[in-house]
């Protein structure tokens, strides 16, 4: 989760307080998923897959779903990563990725 802080005393937030977040990274050679960065022991045929609280996936550089911010209290914004296959063959080992992120109040 991403946890916002309380949007009360911020006189940012629009009318409406939605908010969607952008995820950053190094694509796959699909496009659609975050390559993981490659180690001398690192895992091969993988990609990770993140999705926002719809259960849609998010590409490299795309933006989620928006989610409701709360004017009192804090928000959390729920997204959960998986590994999926690219390959035929799949070899154990580390599989992380280098994934930033940015929450545009809408």
């Amino acid at each position: 989760a991403l946890r916002v802080g309380d949007g009360a005393g911020c006189s940012l937030l629009p009318a409406d307080n939605k908010a969607t977040v952008t995820f950053n990274g190094t694509a796959d050679s699909s496009g659609d998923y975050f390559a993981v960065t490659q180690t001398a022991d690192g895992a091969t045929g993988v990609a990770i897959v993140l999705k926002d609280k719809s259960g849609v996936s998010i590409a490299p550089g795309a933006s989620s779903v928006e989610h409701d911010l709360n004017d009192t209290g804090t928000t959390d914004m729920m997204f959960n990563a998986y590994y999926r296959s690219t390959a035929a063959t799949v070899t154990a080992g580390a599989a992380s990725a280098d994934i930033q992120f940015v929450v545009a109040i809408n």
